[in-house]
């Protein structure tokens, strides 16, 4: 983990976040507390679960989690990028190519036609975790995981009672709290 890498990548969202809205953050501390530290500690341990995979970040936007991801466990094998917006991808090829990111691209296509690709999904901010099961069912290999970051567990309990909890098992919730802000990661496997 080479940590220049992440003060280079808080400088570059800093930098475009001027220009257009990639975050509601302002300020570099701000950037790097929520978009690096808060990813760094909520997958802290987990690596065994990026080694040599392939993943995907929906709605990846201004890069995290899935950049810092690929910047701390450097043996994924490859890094899709997905966003719906144009002004976002370019970004997001832009950053990766300062970064030295191999293995890493960014796209702005219909991810329905990515099915059964990915060994693991990374969502924050996209949507509701159903709405993202949604999405993502198709997209993960047998047996892929999906890690939902959200902020309570109130979409996780809407998920326990839909009839999706037959498509996914939990693997586990970790909580993370960080000046007075909650964060909560699932992790979620395919059934198959």
């Amino acid at each position: 983990m080479n940590n220049a890498n992440f003060e280079k990548y808080v400088d570059l969202v800093f930098e475009a976040n001027k220009n257009f809205n990639l975050t509601g953050f302002k300020t570099k501390e701000a950037i790097y507390q929520n978009l690096v530290i808060e990813i760094l500690t909520l997958f802290k341990g987990y690596e065994k679960f990026f080694i040599d995979k392939t993943v995907a970040d929906l709605g990846s936007g201004n890069g995290s989690p899935g950049i810092i991801l690929k910047l701390l466990f450097q043996k994924i094998k490859k890094l899709v990028l997905i966003d719906s917006k144009h002004k976002k991808i370019s970004f997001l090829n832009k950053l990766t190519k300062q970064l030295n990111l191999e293995k890493t691209v960014a796209i702005c296509e219909r991810i329905e036609v990515h099915k059964n690709h990915y060994d693991v999904i990374c969502s924050r901010g996209l949507s509701t975790i159903i709405k993202v099961n949604d999405l993502a069912f198709s997209l993960l290999n047998s047996k892929g995981i999906i890690f939902h970051i959200k902020q309570s567990l109130d979409q996780y309990i809407e998920f326990e009672k839909s009839n999706q909890k037959n498509q996914f098992n939990l693997l586990f919730i970790k909580h993370f709290t960080s000046q007075n802000k909650k964060l909560i990661l699932i992790a979620l496997q395919k059934n198959d």
